[in-house]
């Protein structure tokens, strides 16, 4: 990580450990006036935003398209990440919602292949938060938000104003 340690040590003293690291700043997209948005979660704050939906699970899927809907967005639904990368290759979309967990790529190895050809959509990772499921990986791969199923609403909305806010 091309960390530094230092160590100041004395017998019969004790001793003193430090280290620094710097770290890239995230991917997340700073906003702008993003308190108004968040304290306005009613009404049809994300009219016309085209967003796409990767998840396997059929209800999952049918859900998270209805609560888009409600807001004004124009949403895609993909069960297949193959068939959602095909697509995102040929179309615009505001927003990618990828679930992490899928049977034959998972959302991990799906946002490392969109990445490849499009740097800028961002992408927010779904997931039933597993051990295995943490944002630092959700980011190292090029995701621009995580949010944990099952969604709280308000949590929801405030990561995608998040990421949308200044597109």
């Amino acid at each position: 990580m091309g960390a530094s340690i230092q160590v100041n040590s004395a017998i019969n003293e004790g001793s003193e450990f430090s280290f620094t690291i710097v770290f890239k700043k995230s991917p997340v997209l700073e906003i702008k006036n993003i308190e108004d948005k968040e304290n306005n979660l009613e009404g049809n704050f994300l009219k016309n935003h085209k967003m796409a939906i990767v998840d396997d699970n059929k209800i999952n899927l049918f859900l998270t398209k209805k609560m888009l809907e409600n807001k004004g967005a124009l949403v895609d639904v993909f069960e297949d990440p193959i068939k959602a990368i095909e697509k995102i290759k040929t179309n615009f979309y505001d927003l990618i919602l990828m679930d992490i967990h899928m049977p034959s790529i998972d959302g991990y190895e799906t946002t490392q292949i969109i990445r490849k050809f499009n740097k800028s959509t961002p992408i927010i990772a779904l997931t039933a938060a597993s051990l295995e499921d943490n944002e630092e990986q959700a980011f190292k791969v090029g995701m621009n938000g995580f949010v944990n199923k099952p969604y709280k609403l308000e949590h929801f909305f405030k990561v995608i104003l998040n990421v949308i806010g200044n597109r």
